[in-house]
């Protein structure tokens, strides 16, 4: 009896991982989409700007 119930355990828990590592994987491309959406959106280079003691020494 104690068996049947490890392996029900087991299988239960590989069945939860199976589930998480799906999710985290379906999160992950939908982050990605939105990330190159927003990257299409900003194509135009942001202006970087110098910090103020290194324009001195120009």
């Amino acid at each position: 009896m104690l068996k049947i119930a490890l392996i029900i355990l087991v299988v239960i828990s590989l069945a939860v991982l199976l589930f998480l590592v799906y999710q985290s994987q379906k999160m992950l491309r939908q982050i990605q989409k939105q990330e190159m959406q927003e990257r299409r959106l900003n194509q135009h280079p942001k202006e970087r700007t110098l910090h103020p003691k290194l324009k001195d020494k120009e």
